[in-house]
């Protein structure tokens, strides 16, 4: 039978469980044990070499082992396989460098192909036999010169050497292309500016405004109309004196970009006709009023600056830039414009000595600029080309690097035994993966086409393991809860188990309306039915983190819709469903009401909803039911911690510890939720009710004393003083016998902290535990156990306080919604019928539910849900939670990479 139960786990636990990711569920419940971690083992592997990428590949593509560093004391360079990882760094480099040139270029390619290209199915998991494919798809299959995409069947079969001469050849191609566009597109921006200064050159030097621009520039009046009334056509002369006819030597405009010298040479004055010149270039447009203040300045008022920006120009980076042409009377000038033009990142161009040049070069430029955007556009469509077929192929290419890092990261953590030439490994693995483990060596050993196989020891250790939880969908966003806390200790009891129940009720006692209840489930409903969708292909970003949670959402829905129907409230509105059982007088709704003698079937009756004593009767339930809520979750936490004690055999800490801080909450807080519960179930009908509070203060002013009207019960005062005797014992009892124990023990000879004490040991996670503490400090202990005592002591007051935090939140949120509803939506409805009835309605309905999703189901939910984390987090894991342990994080690699 024990053979058959092990079979039927095994098969149980391959349904739970998606392929290759342990722990991950499979459905939505599966096999679960959350009460422990799973028993975990330390094994050793004995991995021949020529098997051991085969075996660690295998193991990390099941997930089930998690490896322990046998290197520690070594650098990562000294490792064996540290040179092998550089090279795999190499190609991560260029796998990176690939990425980086397709998100720069992604609008690009949206825009030609549509967007990326979706890889092809799953490849079959026998890539040993896809070599010579693989070595095909490296080669390629030239067709035009170009080269189609690796499949992910080719990069799965492709050798080490293949995949760095394909990564090799892949960047070298992209970094061809990427500079040759670069080039072009600063060639076809120079061309593109040349034009530009020459069109504003001529209409500025050349065109009908060369006299307010002569003049302007310093020259007298007079001898701008000399200049012009000289009889030469603008082509034999132009404004700054260039003669018509002189051939100038012009290089290149694209090929060579601006040319300063030429620029300053060809704008040199003739001393046969006028002493002006000009400078002319591009400068950036931010620049633009500094570059002239600057030029003014320097110059001392003698240089006439035009700028035109109309031309649309810019550089590389997207900046605009504008046309400048700086006019001069003073050959002295020239230097210094050239250095305040250098220091502004100016370009400047040349533009001939004459209208026919200016015409000349003009013409060159544009068709210049025609060649350059025909070359740019057919390099630019051969580079997004380019993009697109690595595009294809570039998600296998990092999976299959980062899966190779991986395992040889795993390799240098195993020794190498060269002698013997195999290496020895040390994994953690929970014992229900043992047999897979097993299974994934003998396949490795198979696969590599070795004939030894692998050799698997159980060691013991003194090493504490790390801690593992079989988790389904529904269980792991509230593991999460416990997680964000600290993980648990190994075996240490998990508070998850009652988190799933405790969590979304606490959460829903504050949010408690069956309205917001329907509106949270309908929302968590809808994620649950895109699971399949989103896991697929992912969940949109504004929705991610309620994606992860939607069945915990889902829980707290459900169960706000249930105190909701027992506070008997929907959008802060009573619902009659079983008729109430209070009758007002006719014409009288809020006072004298009479009982009917029966009690209503479920929840607050709704005649209280129009009592004038509604919010004292609300306040007075909801208090005590969050005293009584209260106290039995701290009653859960002790529990829990009884748990852990009788789990580990610690009879010491169960009679020191347990019981006194069991009696402690008893005597003082158990006692009040009796009082709680007796005071509900008695009927004092012409009496006056007693004060519980009073009654609680009397007990310890007057111990013993109870007035014959304030009596609850016979015996009251006698039960009180031994629960007042019990409580003082207790304290002493919980602060004095366990350090002598202790010290009792270590006379003895044992250690001082034993083994197996869940709440003394001092072993952090991972390390050595080997039994034997350090030097014995008494006084550490007792300040210890005095510090537990003071914070028992005082936290079961202050903890029981907190938990009316549950009233409050409760009663607030009912407030808000009943004012939302009357102050809003009935008030909007009240106003006049007809069309503007009509108008008020909608408009009213919309504020209010924009109030009630904003405010109630946004910052409401929001708020409630931090103080149900703070009530479990303090209140009940401080209990008996260590959370100290660290969690088990297994070898995982991909089997396909994720598109």
């Amino acid at each position: 039978s024990r053979r058959a139960s092990r079979r039927f786990r095994q098969r149980a636990m391959e349904s739970v469980f998606e392929p290759g990711h342990a722990g991950q569920s499979k459905s939505l419940i599966g096999e679960i044990h959350l009460a422990r971690s799973e028993p975990v083992s330390l094994l050793q592997l004995i991995l021949q070499a020529d098997a051991a990428e085969a075996s660690i590949e295998e193991l990390g593509e099941r997930g089930i082992v998690e490896f322990r560093d046998l290197n520690v004391g070594k650098t990562a360079f000294q490792r064996t396989y540290a040179q092998k990882l550089r090279y795999l760094d190499e190609q991560a480099r260029v796998v990176q460098y690939i990425h980086e040139r397709i998100a720069a270029e992604k609008d690009a390619l949206d825009e030609e192909y549509g967007g990326f290209p979706v890889g092809e199915e799953i490849f079959p998991r026998a890539v040993a036999d896809v070599s010579v494919q693989a070595t095909d798809a490296v080669e390629g299959e030239q067709d035009g010169g170009r080269r189609g995409p690796l499949s992910k069947l080719a990069v799965a079969g492709m050798s080490d050497d293949e995949l760095s001469l394909h990564l090799e050849e892949t960047e070298q191609d992209l970094r061809t292309a990427h500079s040759s566009a670069l080039a072009l597109a600063r060639k076809l921006t120079a061309a593109k500016e040349h034009a530009e200064v020459l069109r504003v050159v001529r209409s500025f030097v050349d065109g009908t405004g060369r006299y307010s621009a002569a003049a302007a520039a310093g020259a007298s009046l007079a001898a701008a109309v000399a200049a012009a009334e000289s009889g030469k056509a603008p082509e034999e002369q132009s404004l700054l004196g260039g003669n018509a006819g002189e051939e100038t030597d012009e290089d290149d405009v694209g090929a060579a970009g601006p040319d300063p010298e030429a620029a300053w040479r060809l704008s040199a004055p003739s001393e046969q006709t006028t002493s002006f010149g000009y400078v002319s270039g591009v400068v950036d447009s931010a620049k633009r009023h500094a570059f002239e203040r600057v030029l003014f300045r320097a110059t001392r008022g003698n240089v006439f600056v035009h700028i035109d920006d109309q031309g649309g120009l810019g550089n590389d980076d997207g900046d605009d830039r504008c046309v400048f042409v700086a006019v001069f009377a003073s050959e002295r000038v020239r230097a210094k414009l050239g250095r305040i033009a250098d220091s502004f990142g100016a370009s400047r161009y040349e533009t001939g000595r004459s209208l026919g040049d200016r015409m000349q070069l003009l013409d060159d430029a544009q068709s210049r600029i025609h060649d350059l955007e025909r070359t740019h556009a057919e390099t630019r469509s051969a580079l997004l080309r380019l993009l697109h077929r690595v595009s294809c192929e570039v998600q296998a290419l990092e999976w299959r690097v980062e899966r190779r890092k991986a395992v040889f990261h795993a390799l240098n953590c195993c020794n190498a035994d060269i002698t013997r030439g195999c290496l020895v490994a040390e994994v953690w693995c929970p014992d229900i993966f043992r047999v897979e483990v097993h299974t994934a060596l003998r396949a490795a050993t198979k696969r590599a086409g070795s004939n030894v196989p692998a050799i698997v020891h159980v060691l013991s250790t003194n090493h504490t393991p790390p801690t593992y939880f079989v988790q389904s969908k529904y269980t792991a966003p509230f593991q999460g809860i416990v997680d964000a806390y600290g993980t648990p200790r190994y075996r240490e009891f998990n508070p998850t188990v009652f988190s799933i129940v405790t969590f979304p009720f606490l959460f829903a006692v504050m949010f408690g309306d069956v309205g917001h209840g329907f509106m949270m489930t309908m929302f968590a409903a809808f994620l649950v039915l895109r699971e399949r969708r989103w896991e697929r292909g992912g969940a949109p970003s504004q929705l991610e983190s309620a994606f992860e949670a939607r069945y915990l959402l889902l829980a707290m829905g459900v169960f706000s819709m249930f105190t909701g129907l027992i506070y008997n409230e929907t959008f802060a509105v009573p619902i009659d469903i079983f008729g109430t059982k209070w009758h007002y007088p006719p014409g009288n709704h809020s006072i004298g009401a009479k009982e009917s003698g029966e009690a209503y079937w479920f929840g607050v009756d709704p005649g209280w909803a129009l009592a004038e004593n509604k919010l004292s009767f609300l306040n007075s339930l909801k208090m005590k039911m969050s005293i009584i809520l209260g106290i039995v979750h701290m009653l859960l936490g002790i529990a829990c911690k009884l748990s852990n004690l009788v789990y580990f055999r610690n009879a010491r800490d169960i009679l020191c510890e347990v019981i006194p801080e069991f009696f402690i909450l008893m005597s003082l807080f158990g006692y009040l939720v009796f009082l709680i519960v007796l005071k509900w179930s008695t009927d004092f009908t012409g009496k006056v009710a007693p004060s519980l509070m009073d009654t609680l203060i009397k007990m310890f002013m007057s111990p013993g004393t109870v007035k014959a009207e304030e009596q609850l019960y016979a015996g009251q005062g006698a039960i009180q003083v031994v629960l007042i005797l019990l409580l003082v014992v207790c304290v002493p009892w919980l602060l004095l016998p366990k350090p002598f124990l202790i010290k009792r023990a270590h006379e003895r000879g044992f250690s001082e902290l034993e083994k197996s004490n869940i709440e003394e040991s001092n072993v952090k996670a991972g390390e050595d535990d080997d039994g034997h503490g350090g030097e014995f400090q008494f006084g550490e202990i007792m300040i210890h156990q005095v510090v537990h005592t003071i914070e028992y002591v005082l936290g079961t007051v202050s903890n029981t306080a907190s938990y009316l935090r549950l009233w409050a939140l409760s009663l607030a949120h009912a407030e808000l919604s009943e004012v939302f509803w009357e102050r809003v939506l009935i008030l909007c409805a009240s106003v006049s019928h007809g069309s503007a009835g009509f108008v008020f309605m909608v408009v009213g309905f919309a504020v209010w539910f924009g109030l009630t999703v904003g405010v109630l189901m946004g910052m409401e939910s929001l708020s409630a849900s931090l103080h149900a984390l703070r009530l479990h987090w303090v209140e009940y894991q401080n209990k008996f939670y260590a959370g100290d342990g660290y969690a088990f994080q297994p070898l995982q690699l991909a089997r396909e990479p994720v598109l």
